[in-house]
């Protein structure tokens, strides 16, 4: 890969506001509203606005490689499994178009110019149908920091990762909203995830 100095400089820049963003959220203490059912209690307690603060919460989470999960548990906790997948689905899609942009903002898009064959074939696929491969690559990555991070630095335009990962997170939400709502509604699971969550 042959890159100009400019965008090494960039991509060091990347590199170190995502590892200042996960030690500033993880070293804030910003980690304890995600323990047990302060999250979905302050959600549920914001009222309307709670969205807002989930949405909020899922986006600065990603941005700091926290686990989706985390986040698609609270939604199920605060609105159940119809209006948590709802939630879900919006801050997951929210999230990770915040990751993009934020990613290409600071990155660029170096990968774009990758002389590699092997590498210049993969791109260029994508190229071709980026909303049908955005959205095959939800269906196995999820949410996925590194995956939006790696697109952001890629030719793929921010509608089309849009589209691609509104499209992609459909089905994926929904078995992960519904498998959290059957851990909670189990009483034998109910203990394990709380005790996962805090």
């Amino acid at each position: 890969m042959t890159t100009k100095p400019s965008s090494r400089l960039r991509l060091v820049a990347l590199g170190l506001a995502i590892v200042l963003t996960i030690a500033l959220v993880r070293l804030s203490g910003v980690g304890r509203y995600l323990e047990g059912d302060v999250l979905p209690s302050t959600m549920r307690a914001a009222g309307p606005l709670g969205v807002v603060v989930f949405v909020v919460a899922f986006t600065v989470g990603v941005l700091a490689y926290l686990p989706g999960a985390l986040f698609v548990a609270a939604g199920v906790l605060a609105y159940g499994p119809i209006g948590g997948y709802a939630v879900n689905l919006l801050g997951g899609v929210t999230a990770t178009c915040a990751s993009f942009a934020v990613a290409r903002a600071i990155g660029g898009q170096p990968i774009g110019d990758v002389e590699r064959p092997f590498v210049r074939r993969m791109l260029a696929r994508i190229d071709k149908r980026p909303i049908f491969w955005l959205a095959a690559l939800r269906l196995v990555t999820f949410i996925s920091p590194p995956l939006n991070t790696a697109l952001a630095l890629s030719r793929i335009r921010f509608r089309e990762f849009a589209i691609g990962s509104a499209i992609g997170l459909v089905v994926p939400m929904a078995v992960a909203t519904l498998a959290f709502d059957g851990l909670v509604r189990h009483p034998a699971f109910a203990g394990a995830l709380r005790w996962l969550l805090g």
